[in-house]
């Protein structure tokens, strides 16, 4: 099953999530928001975990509250954008 993942909220968040998200193709949506596409939902949810880590590294200990996930690896929070991942048929 094909997987989508759309970055939104404020530009510098929404290129410091593309920047660290891996991805098969982009797609530029309106306002500074993406659409990646992943081959598998297992892939996208890889993305999100792995972009999760490499932004938590970059960041200072006491910054850590700018950026989540849930425990599912479908949504990942940095400052005032997310990127949501959507499986499409």
């Amino acid at each position: 099953m094909k997987a989508k993942i759309t970055i939104t909220g404020q530009i510098h968040g929404n290129f410091t999530l593309l920047r660290n998200l891996s991805y098969d193709t982009k797609q530029n949506g309106m306002f500074n928001s993406f659409h990646l596409y992943y081959n598998s939902v297992a892939d996208a949810k890889k993305a999100i975990r792995e972009a999760y880590h490499s932004i938590k590294n970059e960041l200072d200990p006491g910054n850590y509250q700018v950026i989540s996930k849930n425990k599912d690896n479908t949504t990942l929070y940095y400052d005032a954008s997310k990127a949501e991942l959507y499986k499409e048929l």
